[in-house]
């Protein structure tokens, strides 16, 4: 016979009168003047200088229980303005290490080898090879791959030519001959069962009418550890390092506030390429 569960004891909540609370502690839109968060204090070109924070900005949920300290990790510290200082200017030496350090950050030898794998093995279904292939290359989400049809490829030659979002990307050699090769094949499933479908998609599942499923990639990827979230992140961490937000955002199919973040998490800024444009304009 099983024995009774226990009944764990649940864990005691300490809650610290804000009287007795080590940092005073103010409320949303009732800080002093010359007390600022840490954002605020970068937006300002100031850091703390060393000193820690004189009082705690209280979480949007302390409304509800004034009486009590806050301790919920949304709480924000204040600094002392007049404690601040100017932040450290890097020095061209500091600098070069940084650009070599986001390099090195920027061009992940794991993705690559599983770039290098997605070309190369045979032994992985040609759907997934190329998914993963175009995944690592232009940082493009899974889900917007699988949603291809065969109109977005276009033949030049030997070259293939993806189109998206009104943006043509010619593919290298050895991309543009898995991509053809899936091309044919999606071609032929569609004279096979156009009367199923209204749409040719690159990637059709098994039922004609719909995309192969989201959840079927994830399993092969997962098979041959074929990691894709972490190769998309590298992906457009390159390309943040490499091309303006804009085009960035249009061709990854992100929005523009999105692809500032990963530029500026690439620490790479374009302002100089905007000026120029505008001078040749």
């Amino acid at each position: 016979m099983p024995r009774p569960r226990k009944k764990g004891r649940r864990r005691e909540v300490k809650k610290v009168p804000r009287s007795t609370a080590t940092l005073e502690e103010f409320d949303r839109r009732s800080c002093p003047e010359g007390l600022v968060t840490r954002r605020q204090l970068r937006e300002r070109g100031l850091s703390p200088g060393g000193h820690g924070p004189v009082a705690i900005l209280c979480c949007k949920y302390c409304s509800y229980w004034p009486d009590i300290s806050c301790d919920h990790p949304q709480r924000g510290w204040l600094y002392d303005v007049a404690l601040a200082r100017p932040k450290r200017v890097p020095t061209i030496a500091q600098e070069w290490a940084l650009d070599r350090a986001m390099a090195a950050r920027s061009t992940c030898p794991e993705c690559l080898r599983r770039f290098r794998r997605c070309v190369q093995d045979e032994t992985i279904s040609l759907a997934a090879r190329v998914v993963g292939s175009l995944v690592l290359l232009l940082g493009l989400q899974i889900s917007k791959v699988l949603r291809l049809t065969t109109g977005d490829v276009s033949l030049d030659g030997k070259t293939v030519r993806l189109h998206l979002n009104g943006h043509h990307v010619d593919l290298p050699p050895r991309i543009s001959t898995l991509v053809g090769q899936r091309l044919e094949q999606a071609e032929a499933a569609w004279e096979n069962n156009r009367s199923a479908s209204t749409t040719p998609w690159l990637f059709p599942g098994h039922n004609p009418a719909r995309p192969l499923c989201l959840q079927s990639i994830h399993l092969q990827f997962r098979k041959h550890d074929l990691k894709g979230l972490a190769g998309r992140n590298a992906a457009r961490l390159a390309l943040a390092a490499n091309v303006p937000v804009s085009i960035l955002a249009e061709v990854t199919g992100t929005s523009v506030s999105n692809a500032t973040r990963w530029a500026t998490l690439a620490k790479r800024d374009w302002t100089d390429c905007i000026a120029t444009r505008r001078d040749d304009a």
